[in-house]
């Protein structure tokens, strides 16, 4: 009986936990440091988990993958720092993920605010509006790419004896890369 107290009271426990996240979800004050917090923590199941919390518009796709991308890079930054990778190359990963998580942030935002203006209807926006969603989903799967090509970079610089200048070279390319997909993407942003 009291383990059925207790199992009655974990659940109510983690429905409030889920209800209270919906709502920070839905809020455009909080949505984008909601949907950024699991790719922070490197926590990838957690961001697949937010997909029945956004709305259903062709731009969502893009911002869950980049989350996962950037939680995995998250991840692959504290794995590389355990193995031996020089510190300033994973400083280096998790400051560029850092500004690549502030640009998501900024289109979560915009993501809920203009659902809630609109009705969570897609088609309801103007065709600049939703053009200038495309430009953001654009950039932020340019931001995916740059991040899995970062992350095998990563693992082959892991995975070869004391790193090796190719490897190395490889790095430093997708470092770049990745800044400049996210430099283009707070372009963007600005204009």
């Amino acid at each position: 009986m009291i383990a059925s107290e207790s199992e009655q009271k974990k659940k109510k426990q983690a429905e409030a936990a889920e209800a209270a996240r919906r709502a920070r979800l839905a809020d455009p004050a909080t949505a984008g440091v909601e949907m950024t917090r699991p790719a922070r923590a490197g926590d990838v199941w957690e961001v697949q988990n937010l997909l029945p919390h956004l709305p259903a518009w062709p731009v969502r796709d893009a911002m869950l993958c980049t989350a996962q991308w950037l939680a995995v890079l998250t991840n692959g930054a504290a794995v590389a720092d355990r193995a031996g990778v020089p510190r300033g190359t994973t400083d280096e990963v998790r400051a560029l993920v850092e500004s690549a998580l502030r640009e998501l942030e900024s289109m979560a935002t915009k993501l809920v605010s203009l659902s809630q203006l609109f009705a969570g209807d897609w088609n309801a926006l103007a065709p600049d509006i939703r053009g200038r969603l495309e430009i953001g989903a654009h950039h932020l799967n340019g931001i995916s790419e740059a991040a899995s090509s970062l992350r095998d970079s990563l693992g082959f610089a892991l995975a070869e004896q004391h790193g090796s200048t190719d490897s190395a070279a490889s790095v430093r390319r997708n470092l770049d890369a990745l800044a400049a997909a996210v430099r283009q993407a707070a372009q963007d942003d600005a204009d």
